[in-house]
């Protein structure tokens, strides 16, 4: 590819697969993970979190019965 070594940033998924393809044919350039798979990871820790403290709360379905005082 032409060019590759101007590439200065890569926005993707942050699969360990797609990271090492881009750090072989883009050596130079900054690896950045894109906005949906940051805020699905993160609410994927915090939902599990919530599980281990509250295991009864995953059965309401949802963070708004995290409001909800019983």
């Amino acid at each position: 590819m032409p060019g590759k070594e101007n590439v200065r940033v890569i926005v993707m998924d942050l699969s360990e697969t797609y990271r090492a393809i881009a750090r072989k044919y883009f050596p130079n350039a900054l690896i950045v993970a894109d906005r949906f798979h940051v805020v699905r990871m993160v609410n994927q820790h915090f939902l599990k979190l919530w599980q281990s403290q509250d295991p009864e709360g995953r059965k309401n379905r949802g963070l708004r019965s995290l409001e909800r005082c019983d």
